[in-house]
């Protein structure tokens, strides 16, 4: 729905619209977004710098008096909704949490980790690096399918050991990252700023999903000392990474 006093300049294939200098003061909201569709509108006014930001169900307008405001916290809320959504990812870090236990090293680990999939992601984002999804996501699984087995192991940690498999397996998720925010898209003018929004927001749904977990676990081993609980999960965790595994690789070869 657009304000009065503006006109639709072009339909397809994206959507334009001029308005007149007085109304861009309102907010445009759109509506009818599908419930799995994120839209992005770039917005230029001739008081402000042209801005962009993200477009959902939930979040359907764009405020036009303070549009440079939007692009972060949006882009943060969609960083935590991908770490919370994306269950391989979800599964590894839950994995690492309980692989490495104590509190300050798991700090560490979930902090490497955000490190390498940044990096990878800026670089895949900014088409310095691009890799092609399907092998990507096939080695994520395989990641997963090691990390079970160094907790079913459950053999000493040495220092720096979990960080640092932490950080390798990072920089190849964060290729994992990087498709599906290319299902997204980014602001052209506003990469750096919504890159950063999107990593603090995976960081922080990270930092979430461990504690619940690490809660969890002493809730479990206190009530049941004496059951396998860690290295049975470890078995579940390998397994649905196995099947994932195998069912990626197994797509590789399956023409598209």
């Amino acid at each position: 729905m657009l304000p009065a006093g503006c006109r639709v300049t072009r339909e397809l294939p994206a959507l334009e619209a001029t308005c007149d200098p007085a109304p861009l003061r309102g907010t445009l909201h759109f509506s009818n977004i599908a419930p799995d569709l994120e839209l992005v509108a770039h917005v230029r006014t001739p008081d402000v710098a042209p801005r962009s930001l993200l477009l959902r169900a939930d979040a359907p307008t764009v405020p036009l008096h303070d549009v440079a405001s939007s692009t972060f916290p949006r882009y943060l809320d969609l960083g935590v909704e991908h770490i919370l959504g994306g269950p391989d990812h979800l599964l590894f870090v839950v994995g690492l949490t309980l692989w490495v236990r104590r509190a300050m090293t798991v700090l560490a680990t979930l902090t490497a980790f955000t490190a390498a999939h940044s990096l990878t992601l800026a670089l895949a984002t900014l088409e310095i690096i691009k890799l092609p999804g399907p092998p990507v996501e096939a080695c994520i699984a395989v990641s997963i399918v090691l990390l079970a087995r160094a907790i079913a192991l459950d053999h000493d940690l040495s220092p720096g050991t979990s960080w640092r498999f932490a950080f390798a397996c990072g920089l190849l998720h964060g290729f994992g990252f990087a498709g599906a925010l290319a299902e997204v898209g980014l602001p052209r003018d506003a990469v750096a700023p919504a890159l950063t929004a999107f990593n603090i927001g995976v960081e922080l749904g990270q930092l979430a999903v461990a504690a619940l977990v690490a809660v969890l676990a002493a809730l479990a081993a206190r009530l049941a000392p004496k059951l396998p609980l860690r290295r049975g999960l470890a078995y579940a965790l390998g397994g649905i990474a196995s099947a994932w595994t195998l069912e990626r690789l197994l797509a590789l070869g399956t023409p598209a």
